[in-house]
C-alpha cells in the first residue's frame, strides 16, 4: 500500500520542480558598495534558460530588481564590463532531465523507476554545475564587484530533485526485493508440492 502511494508522488515532485523554475533563482548583488548586499538584478529559472547578461558594476541605484528581472539586462557600451552568462545549454539540459523524469514517472511501472532516479540525479548534478558556472561568470565579468546569491527557487528545485531521486530509488529497490520474495515463495511452493507428491506415493 505504501509503495502504491509513493509511486503516485513521484511525477508530482517533478511537476513541482518544473513549476519552481518560475520562482526567483539567482540574485546578483553588490559585493563592495554600500549598502552591502544590494540586489542589482534577479532572475527566475526560465530567465536563466533564455540567458541573461550580468549587470554593469556601475549601474544606477534606481535600477533595482523589478527593473532588471527577466531574461537579460542591456549592458552599457561605455562601461563594457558586463557580460552574458554562458550556461544556457546546462540550464536547458537540466530542464530536459526534469521533464524526462516526470514523463517516465507517469508510466506507472515500478521496474522503470530507475529512469526517473537517473534523471533526477543528473538534473541535480547539472544544477550544481550551473551554480559553479554562475559564480565563476559573475566574478570574471563583473571584476569582483558583484556576487551571486541564490534565492528560494534554487533551493526548492535542489530539494525537490534530491527527494525525487531518493523516492524513485526506494521504489525501484522495493520492487526488486518484491521480485526476489516472489521467487523464494515460488521455490518454496514447488518444494512443498514435491514433498506432498512423494508422501502420497509412499
Amino acid at each position: 500500500m505504501m509503495k502504491e502511494k509513493a509511486w503516485k508522488y513521484s511525477p508530482v515532485l517533478f511537476v513541482v520542480v518544473v513549476a519552481c523554475f518560475f520562482l526567483p533563482f539567482v540574485n546578483i548583488k553588490e559585493r563592495q558598495v554600500k549598502p552591502a548586499g544590494r540586489v542589482v538584478a534577479s532572475f527566475t529559472g526560465w530567465g536563466m534558460i533564455s540567458g541573461f547578461e550580468i549587470p554593469e558594476t556601475g549601474a544606477s541605484a534606481d535600477s533595482g530588481p523589478s527593473a532588471q528581472r527577466g531574461a537579460g539586462i542591456a549592458a552599457s557600451p561605455a562601461q563594457g564590463n558586463g557580460g552574458r552568462a554562458g550556461f544556457r545549454p546546462l540550464a536547458v539540459l537540466m530542464l530536459s532531465f526534469c521533464v524526462a523524469g516526470g514523463l517516465s514517472a507517469l508510466a506507472g511501472r515500478r521496474e522503470l523507476a530507475v529512469i526517473p532516479t537517473v534523471c533526477a540525479g543528473s538534473a541535480l548534478v547539472t544544477q550544481l554545475m550551473i551554480k559553479s558556472k554562475i559564480d565563476a561568470d559573475v566574478l570574471a565579468n563583473a571584476g569582483g564587484m558583484l556576487k551571486a546569491g541564490y534565492s528560494h527557487g534554487f533551493w526548492l528545485i535542489l530539494a525537490g530533485l534530491a527527494l525525487a531521486m531518493f523516492l524513485n530509488a526506494w521504489i525501484f529497490r522495493t520492487h526488486e526485493e518484491g521480485d526476489h520474495e516472489d521467487e523464494w515463495h515460488g521455490e518454496d511452493d514447488f518444494a512443498q508440492v514435491r514433498r506432498t507428491g512423494a508422501d502420497e506415493e509412499w
